[in-house]
């Protein structure tokens, strides 16, 4: 077991680089906190089944929201993973100044804890995409993007979450005696267990707010030669999603 997480920054790094190390880790971290609230943002929005609870036409808002997280998320992890030169602080040449500046009796321990956190093959290949993505489209528009000459690259959310992980820990890689969290404090699983309704997030509440007042959910009382037409084209899963966002709001099965 090693001893390296354990010291402070200035028992680790040459005295020199101290300064340079705690802005940058101030930086990565905040940036890193912004990312993890966009995906949190994403994860419910795309777990929210807006098909059975909102009609059509409905939920225009909720799709730029996710656009919105969705590109912003992927500017900061391109931004901090793939972006090329010496004037960029990005993490991979930070994470190359804090090798340089690791005494000498702790090096080999940090190369093993860099190891773990290395890039895989896979990793690279998702950053290549949003990298491509970034400078087709989001960043800026190719001309063989608008004119339809260039196959826009696709980045899946799974993907985007993956790159998040995977940055989060090459960055903790380097974290010293510090127990950073990564999300906002109401978005972090750490501050919610064991607390009750009123500790849920702003999106989970204002989600909940949308499924209460959806007159979907009531079609079943107000509208039932409606509501059976519509039950019969949903599959089981549906069907139970419906369900139990019924009983949440103290509706009978339906």
């Amino acid at each position: 077991m090693g001893i390296l997480h354990t010291l402070n920054p200035d028992e680790v790094l040459v005295e020199e680089f101290t300064p340079e190390y705690s802005a940058g880790m101030q930086f990565f971290h905040l940036q890193l906190v912004h990312l993890s609230a966009n995906v949190f943002i994403l994860d419910h929005v795309l777990a929210f089944p807006f098909r059975l609870l909102v009609p059509s036409g409905r939920s225009l808002f909720f799709r730029f929201v996710f656009e919105n997280a969705f590109y912003a998320s992927l500017l900061i992890i391109t931004r901090l993973a793939t972006d090329q030169g010496s004037e960029f602080f990005t993490l991979p040449r930070f994470k190359n100044k804090v090798r340089q500046a690791i005494k000498s009796e702790y090096r080999s321990e940090f190369n093993d804890l860099l190891r773990k956190a290395k890039f895989n093959k896979n990793m690279k290949g998702m950053l290549q995409k949003a990298a491509n993505l970034r400078s087709m489209r989001v960043a800026h528009s190719t001309e063989d993007f608008v004119l339809g000459n260039a196959e826009e690259p696709l980045v899946r959310f799974g993907e985007l979450k993956s790159m998040r992980e995977r940055l989060v820990e090459l960055f903790q890689a380097f974290t010293f005696n510090v127990d950073h969290v990564m999300e906002p404090l109401q978005y972090s699983a750490r501050f919610q267990v064991g607390r009750g309704r009123s500790s849920k997030s702003d999106i989970e509440e204002l989600l909940d707010l949308i499924a209460g007042n959806s007159p979907e959910l009531h079609l079943p009382e107000r509208e039932p030669d409606r509501w059976r037409a519509q039950r019969s084209i949903y599959v089981d899963r549906e069907l139970r999603m419906f369900n139990q966002y019924r009983q949440t709001f103290g509706l009978p099965e339906a």
